[in-house]
């Protein structure tokens, strides 16, 4: 599959905005540029190891890691022969996941960034990857390019040291496409058939809505974050009873607009929003949103994009910051650890982590 270049390399001029408390802006966020892609290169994932200590990224065929406070590069990733997207840390740190448009998933060890696994068996790229809570099991998910007949995306679980592929299921026919995950694996979501959809993989089908711009699941897998093009940013507890028996909406924008299981909610974001990537941090007390805004190109046949970058504190609804991007626009995001620093992508081809006031 060809990955899109959306916008052309250029420099970027950062503006910090922050919210304003009783006529008071916090100090600016502390930015660091961890890495700086050449040409018709840019993150297409990123993550945080489990201590915080490395950063991993998706570049084109690779998987670089870098210590995520210098910036310096510990390994180079190679084995995929077509474009990485998801990557995943075991739990213990010890081990990576990654899978590619070359239909493969592949499992690496951090100590050396030495190949341990490739596991082969599904059909088409591998669209999402994440180990369980113990490191035994690593779930993969791939989709398809285009529609043909027999070929449906397929779930499969694997044995994270043998490699033995231990389950396949369909997936219901929805091929996943901007696949987030739990921590521990359990649950997935994603978005195919025009359509986002959060699974879990003992229980099924917990969540599905269109006209989403963005979703992401917590990494407890209770709660999920979603845009809709609108720009409205809604927080829903999935365990929350006020969902009803029946926690799957039918139809358009009939659950995700109403007030069951909300946590938050805000519409600050005015423009169309073309997409959004979206972060909620393992603590569940910030959510980040990296909204890929349209704005007046040079004529009205040509709109730009631009991307802005906000966090907010849960709890309090407060806006603790918004990161403007001119020129460029975000293709990833993820908190750390402890929840103290964003990393995020740049389709210009940086890698940006910036510290959470």
């Amino acid at each position: 599959m060809t990955r899109p270049y959306l916008l052309p390399l250029g420099l970027c001029s950062v503006v910090f905005v922050a919210s304003l408390s009783h006529g008071q802006s916090p100090p600016p966020a502390k930015e660091t540029i961890l890495f700086k892609a050449d040409g018709y290169v840019y993150p297409i994932s990123v993550a945080f190891s489990p201590d915080g200590k490395q950063i991993a990224a998706a570049v084109r065929f690779d998987v670089i890691v870098l210590d995520a406070t210098s910036g310096k590069r510990l390994h180079t990733l190679k084995g995929h022969t077509s474009w990485v997207s998801p990557i995943a840390f075991s739990s213990d740190g010890k081990v990576l996941a990654s899978g590619a448009d070359d239909c493969t998933v592949r499992t690496w060890n951090l100590a050396d960034g030495s190949e341990r696994l490739t596991l082969k068996g599904h059909k088409d790229f591998i669209a999402g990857v994440a180990f369980s809570k113990d490191g035994k099991r690593l779930i993969s998910t791939s989709g398809w390019k285009t529609w043909r007949p027999g070929i449906t995306e397929d779930i499969k679980t694997w044995d994270a040291a043998s490699g033995k592929e231990l389950s396949s299921d369909a997936g219901g026919g929805f091929f996943m496409f901007r696949f987030t995950s739990s921590a521990d694996g359990q649950r997935i979501a994603g978005m195919g058939g025009f359509r986002w959809r959060v699974l879990d993989l003992v229980k099924g089908d917990l969540y599905a809505q269109t006209d989403l711009a963005g979703l992401t699941l917590s990494p407890d897998g209770q709660w999920i974050a979603q845009q809709t093009k609108d720009g409205t940013i809604k927080v829903l507890d999935l365990s929350s009873p006020k969902r009803g028996s029946n926690p799957l909406p039918h139809g358009r924008g009939s659950d995700a607009r109403g007030s069951d299981g909300e946590v938050f909610t805000n519409k600050v974001e005015k423009r169309k929003v073309l997409t959004s990537y979206l972060a909620l941090s393992a603590d569940k007390k910030h959510l980040a949103v990296g909204s890929v805004v349209e704005v007046p190109g040079q004529n009205e046949q040509t709109p730009a994009a631009r991307g802005i970058l906000r966090t907010w504190n849960i709890s309090t609804g407060k806006l603790i910051l918004e990161h403007t991007i001119y020129n460029d626009v975000f293709h990833c995001l993820a908190f750390s650890p402890d929840s103290r620093r964003l990393a995020f992508g740049l389709v210009g081809g940086d890698l940006r982590v910036l510290e959470i006031p």
